[in-house]
């Protein structure tokens, strides 16, 4: 699963970049888009790092529904639920109990 923090310009871009880059955290699992001042992370414990080590620097980053750490689809199934649910046609919890099944 993917992680991306998004940044409002490329100061704070930079300043991210520095700040994972002097704790130690720069590896091959984190991608970095100067151009849409983005950094991707693939792994949920690169995530929580590089979240520690953003809010510790003081970072200012764009905050969106995938910054939480629990709000990620566990599957493809669970997103199509949430796309039924938003449709109106019965909340994801329905369509989730299907998949248990």
């Amino acid at each position: 699963m993917n992680y991306t923090f998004s940044f409002p310009d490329s100061v704070e871009y930079v300043l991210a970049y520095r700040a994972i880059v002097n704790a130690g955290l720069l590896d091959e699992t984190i991608v970095f888009d100067y151009v849409d001042a983005t950094i991707t992370v693939s792994t949920d414990a690169a995530w929580e790092s590089i979240d520690r080590a953003l809010k510790d620097a003081g970072v200012v980053r764009i905050e969106g529904d995938d910054d939480d750490e629990h709000d990620q689809f566990r599957s493809d199934a669970e997103a199509d639920a949430d796309v039924l649910a938003s449709a109106g046609m019965g909340t994801d919890e329905d369509y989730e109990r299907c998949l248990l099944d």
